[in-house]
């Protein structure tokens, strides 16, 4: 759902990719404040917008807020997004489900500088691919869809359109995980693959002592889910010629972790 809000004091200013923490009403679950990234805003209404997806308690308060309530909002937070304005530039913004929330506003923002962005979405299904026909009208619009509802069948890295094009930039957001590899843990491991590559043109023969310490204080205990998790794991390692990998560990206090955040969920505290 959208959620706008407006202030009787004039916005202050906001950075695309910035976020707000929404305090909720309700059960023990929702006494921490929910993030939720900046989808617009609206000078002339003096209006900020909101992209939600009800998954829980807290967001499920949200959406039954109502014109006239009153929400407790911190914003804007976080660093946002940077970008270059030297042109000629093609970025590209890629979002799944929600997470193509903060790319309008990063949109617009390229825009106003000049720079037309291209938007790559994706979505289990059409009811999935949010708000397309307002992004149409910053940029040109791509789709996949799991199930083939709309644009091409499959994934976004999937979408035709990236063997027949290059881009300067690649933005991207949401879902958190997409696969058993995703940008935000393939991204350490692509700066040391990097790093570990450069040594080695270099003539330096590189040995990581830090893995070789962790795996000697693994117990024999073995979990079995780890195992076939890190054997998917490897798996796109290999797909995207990564030569540094790390596994998912199976570690001794694993059963520990496990009691604790079920203790946590029986408190209702996640």
């Amino acid at each position: 759902f959208l959620l706008e809000l407006s202030s009787p004091e004039a916005l202050p200013a906001i950075i695309p990719g910035q976020f707000a923490e929404f305090r909720t009403v309700g059960p023990k679950s929702t006494f921490l404040r929910r993030p939720i990234s900046i989808h617009d805003i609206d000078r002339h209404n003096n209006l900020i917008k909101f992209m939600i997806r009800i998954v829980g308690n807290g967001t499920e308060s949200l959406s039954e807020l109502r014109p006239g309530d009153t929400a407790d909002v911190i914003f804007p937070l976080g660093n946002g997004f940077t970008y270059c304005t030297a042109k000629p530039c093609h970025p590209l913004l890629i979002g799944g489900g929600v997470g193509v929330a903060p790319l309008m506003l990063l949109g617009r923002a390229m825009k106003e500088d000049g720079i037309a962005p291209t938007f790559l979405f994706g979505g289990r299904s059409v009811n999935n691919l949010l708000r397309i026909n307002d992004f149409s009208e910053i940029g040109e619009v791509f789709c996949t869809t799991e199930d083939g509802t709309f644009g091409e069948k499959g994934f976004v890295t999937d979408h035709t359109m990236l063997k027949d094009r290059t881009f300067d930039a690649i933005y991207a957001c949401g879902p958190t995980v997409y696969n058993f590899i995703h940008i935000g843990n393939a991204r350490p491991l692509c700066v040391f693959d990097v790093l570990r590559r450069y040594l080695e043109y270099r003539g330096s023969k590189v040995k990581s002592k830090v893995l070789k310490a962790r795996q000697a204080g693994n117990t024999k205990e073995v979990i079995q889910y780890a195992d076939r998790a890190n054997a998917r794991l490897h798996q796109k390692y290999r797909n995207i010629q990564l030569r540094s990998k790390a596994n998912i560990a199976k570690v001794a206090v694993a059963r520990e972790l496990a009691c604790f955040i079920w203790g946590m969920m029986t408190e209702h505290y996640a």
